[in-house]
């Protein structure tokens, strides 16, 4: 179940658009990370009405 309610399958490509930004210690170890992600364009190629 979506956030927009169920969506049928449509059979589309889709592309998923995220950036994820890492921060790392001087010595390599991974500290922080952070994700941004696009649901919104994610949901309209899955059919979702927009407002």
């Amino acid at each position: 179940m979506s956030p927009a309610g169920p969506l049928p399958p449509n059979g589309a490509d889709i592309t998923m658009d995220l950036i994820n930004i890492f921060i790392f210690t001087d010595d390599g170890r991974l500290v922080e990370e952070f994700v941004r992600t696009d649901y919104r364009s994610f949901l309209r190629q899955l059919g979702a009405e927009g407002r």
